[in-house]
């Protein structure tokens, strides 16, 4: 499963000083059907998808910055900054819950993604703006995206794994005990 995460171990870590597994990893082995299913979902996300970088670092990290999911955030952020697809601002900005300055395809794809996971839904010029910029497949793929990253933000906040021990949590938050 770790090494399936490929353009993530390179930047954050996935595997803690004593050897453990950090952030979702070791909760999907405790099921391991269902949680090999779910990587096997991570994997075509990351490796067939057709959305460009810049709009899956933003789309997964407003999904993280909803849920307040203290080691999705700490993977991604690494990701984006390590590769210059967000600026350190559009990173403060995505934390906050705020749209990014940057490029029209993370501006429609913040606003699409935050309707999602507030409402579930978007309206017709929000849809019409995202697929302008993504085309439909696109879209499609970014609504799998916006899924595969909630449930895992989920699985993070419903057995307290938050961001690795000495990083600081990005959303102050204390974190709720490894289960």
């Amino acid at each position: 499963m770790v090494a399936a995460r490929t353009g993530l171990s390179e930047v954050a870590a996935v595997v803690g000083p004593a050897g453990e597994l950090l952030g979702p990893f070791d909760a999907l082995l405790r099921s391991p059907a269902i949680g090999d299913a779910v990587q096997r979902v991570g994997t075509a996300l990351r490796q067939e998808s057709t959305l460009p970088r810049e709009a899956t670092e933003t789309a997964i990290l407003t999904v993280a910055a909803h849920w307040r999911a203290s080691y999705e955030w700490y993977a991604h952020e690494a990701v984006a900054a390590s590769s210059g697809l967000l600026s350190r601002d559009d990173l403060d900005r995505l934390r906050r819950g705020l749209p990014p300055a940057g490029s029209d395809t993370c501006q429609a794809t913040w606003r699409f993604v935050s309707r999602v996971v507030a409402d579930g839904s978007v309206d017709d010029a929000t849809y019409a703006r995202l697929a302008a910029a993504l085309g439909e497949r696109g879209v499609v793929e970014l609504v799998l995206l916006v899924g595969y990253y909630s449930l895992l933000a989920i699985v993070l906040k419903a057995f307290g794994l938050g961001a690795p021990a000495g990083v600081e949590d990005p959303f102050g938050e204390q974190p709720g005990g490894d289960r």
